[in-house]
C-alpha cells in the first residue's frame, strides 16, 4: 500500500509538470485553467499520505485523521495559490482562509467520528 501511494503521488506530480510544460495559460479555455490547481491539490494530498505512511507507520489506525488533515493542507495551499494567481492574496486573506478550512476540518472530523 505504501508503494502504491508513492507511485500515485509521483505520477500526479509528473502529470502536473507535463501539463505545465506543454500548455500556455493564455491559449487555454477558462474552464481548463483549474486543471493545474486540481492536479496540485491531488499531488500534495497523495504526497502527504505517502509521507505519513513512511514517517508514522505506528499511527496507521488514525488513517481517517491523517487523510482529513492532508485534505486540509492541500485545500489551503490550493485556495491560497488560486487567490495569488488572480492577484487577490494579501496577508489579511490568509487568516480567513485558514479559519474557514479549520472550521471545515472540525466539522468533517466530528461527523466522521459519529458515523
Amino acid at each position: 500500500m505504501q508503494k502504491r501511494k508513492l507511485v500515485q503521488a509521483l505520477a500526479t506530480w509528473g502529470v502536473l509538470i507535463l501539463f505545465l510544460l506543454i500548455t500556455k495559460p493564455e491559449h487555454l479555455p477558462v474552464g481548463v485553467l483549474i486543471v493545474p490547481f486540481l492536479l496540485l491539490g491531488f499531488a500534495v494530498y497523495l504526497t502527504w499520505l505517502s509521507l505519513v505512511d513512511v514517517f508514522l507507520p505506528k499511527h496507521r489506525d488514525k488513517k481517517t485523521t491523517h487523510a482529513i488533515l492532508g485534505g486540509i493542507i492541500a485545500s489551503t495551499l490550493v485556495i491560497c495559490l488560486g487567490l495569488q494567481s488572480i492577484g487577490e492574496l494579501a496577508l489579511q486573506d490568509i487568516i480567513p482562509v485558514i479559519l474557514f478550512v479549520s472550521l471545515v476540518y472540525f466539522y468533517i472530523a466530528r461527523n466522521s467520528k459519529q458515523a
